[in-house]
């Protein structure tokens, strides 16, 4: 439990600095934030 705990709290943090540097690259990218978003997730429980 503490495991995937851990592993949502990473997930959660790295698309919030990720999200900051797509938004100064531009508008277009945008809408890759929310698959990325699915994707981290998904590999997580993956692992």
């Amino acid at each position: 439990m503490t495991y995937m705990n851990n592993n949502s709290i990473r997930s959660v943090s790295i698309p919030k600095k990720r999200q900051t540097s797509l938004i100064s690259v531009g508008v277009g990218v945008e809408p890759r934030v929310p698959e990325l978003k699915a994707r981290l997730p998904t590999e997580a429980k993956c692992d």
